[in-house]
């Protein structure tokens, strides 16, 4: 599945909210939380997912009342390969 990255505030969650999405599984939109970036001074954030397409993104967001600024498919140097990856 292709990966994203989005930018937009982090509204009402913190550090903690954001580290349990990680360990959430892929949601009934077919997302997946990577990783996340984000600023406590500034309040914003970029989300790095695994997703099936630019409006799953948009979706998943929405359902916790987030809207992006932007969204952009990515390439990693890294290799990321979801395809062997199991959920825990």
């Amino acid at each position: 599945m292709p990966a994203f990255l989005d930018f937009h505030s982090m509204g009402r969650y913190n550090e903690d909210d954001l580290k349990k999405s990680l360990k959430e599984p892929r949601n009934e939109l077919e997302v997946k939380v990577l990783n996340t970036f984000y600023d406590l001074d500034s309040g914003m954030m970029f989300c790095l997912v695994d997703a099936p397409d630019r409006y799953a993104v948009e979706r998943h967001h929405s359902k916790y009342g987030m809207k992006c600024d932007w969204i952009t498919p990515i390439k990693m140097t890294s290799g990321y390969d979801n395809s062997d990856q199991e959920e825990n």
